[in-house]
């Protein structure tokens, strides 16, 4: 797993861009506290995943703990955050309920338009979300 952390001053937005194989728990947390020091340097509180390069096998044990644990790895619930994946499956939307039902702004995207949109509003996660019946 390979991880590239950047900062675009222009949006005040964190890029956390995750590749290749993801094997369990230890991963996520990996990613998250690699991603830690340019949150800190910069003072970002909006963050986008892009998770379009990486590989894991579904496991609803890992999605339910990465959306309750981030704060443990040092996350904090002030970020808000958005996961930009290849394909949202029931997995991803779980995740996003987890993180949203334990005070974490995030939603999951397919677009990284719509997810940096989303990260420029004042609109927290959960709020006047329409997603079209999914």
């Amino acid at each position: 797993m390979d991880v590239d952390v950047g900062y675009d001053e222009a949006t005040a937005i964190c890029t956390i861009r995750v590749t290749g194989w993801m094997i369990g728990r230890d991963a996520t947390k990996d990613y998250f506290s690699s991603a830690l020091p340019t949150l800190e340097k910069h003072a970002c509180s909006r963050v986008l995943f892009d998770m379009r390069g990486a590989e894991w096998q579904p496991d609803t044990g890992i999605f339910f703990h990465l959306g309750a644990e981030p704060e443990a790895w040092g996350w904090k619930r002030t970020y808000k955050a958005a996961a930009v994946y290849r394909r949202i499956t029931n997995d991803e939307r779980f995740l996003e309920n987890v993180a949203v039902n334990r005070g974490y702004m995030l939603r999951v995207f397919e677009d990284e338009d719509e997810a940096i949109a989303w990260l420029l509003t004042g609109q927290g996660a959960g709020n006047g979300i329409d997603r079209g019946g999914g």
